[in-house]
């Protein structure tokens, strides 16, 4: 057995854990992006893929803080300094492993789950509140460079513009604590549960990033390896917006695509 596969069935050991305290608790997720689609197309995960996206409202994930001391035992850990600091991802880790070989990098056994905010009703309103979310993203990874995917495939301005910004040393006049501070006061400003629109919005890599909150409704369980798991319920809807022609196998390499 590869790895790559050993990764993946580790991740799904936590993903049935947190599905087993949703379930029991009566807490409400989606599995999200590559996740969902590979439910979808795959019955589990698409085969290139090493990672797992699960997303959940604001308030729902409040909810899981405080039940995050039953993940907390020899195997599993609850990483809340993300939520804390980006107000947007929890890290579910498999402690256990790792220190592994397999956990080399930043391929350990872990689960992101990802913040879903509501947005403004009102078309004008939710524009400029979305293009402030963005600003406020983008700002952020100005001053912490660091943070910027060199991998990922960019168009020249975008390049042209990074380079710029690190020639001029932005880092060093913007306070990114405050970034985060006010880009995190503006996402949780609309609750999802009361938005016709939502979005998973901390993250300075927005792609069709305005939802409708109909799309997610009640979700849907489907297989995904041995267990089944929610997706939004207009799945193909959510799915389309992202990808397109989501049934078409896209490769994704670290941001940039491989068409198989």
């Amino acid at each position: 057995m590869s790895n790559h596969r050993k990764l993946q069935l580790l991740e799904l050991e936590i993903l049935k854990k947190f599905i087993s305290v949703c379930e029991e608790y009566d807490l409400k997720y989606y599995a999200l992006y590559g996740t969902a689609l590979g439910a979808v197309r795959h019955k589990g995960f698409i085969p290139w893929d090493d990672d797992i996206d699960v997303g959940m409202s604001r308030k729902e994930v409040n909810r899981f803080l405080e039940l995050a001391p039953l993940f907390c035992d020899e195997e599993f850990t609850v990483s809340a300094s993300q939520i804390q600091r980006e107000g947007c991802l929890i890290d579910i880790q498999n402690r256990k492993h790792h220190t592994d070989t397999l956990a080399s990098a930043s391929n350990y056994p872990y689960i992101d789950i990802l913040v879903i905010d509501g947005l403004p009703n009102n078309a004008v309103r939710r524009t400029l509140h979305y293009a402030l979310v963005v600003m406020y993203n983008k700002l952020y990874s100005i001053s912490r460079p660091e943070t910027i995917n060199r991998i990922r495939k960019r168009p020249f301005y975008q390049r042209l513009f990074i380079r710029l910004m690190n020639g001029l040393r932005m880092k060093n006049w913007i306070n990114s604590e405050k970034v985060l501070t006010a880009r995190n006061r503006l996402s949780a400003m609309y609750g999802m549960e009361e938005s016709r629109y939502c979005g998973y919005l901390c993250t300075s890599v927005i792609t069709k990033g305005i939802l409708r909150a109909e799309w997610f409704g009640e979700g849907v369980r489907l297989p995904f390896e041995d267990v089944e798991i929610a997706v939004p319920q207009d799945y193909h809807s959510f799915l389309s917006r992202i990808y397109g022609d989501y049934m078409t196998p896209v490769r994704w390499s670290h941001g940039t695509e491989l068409t198989e």
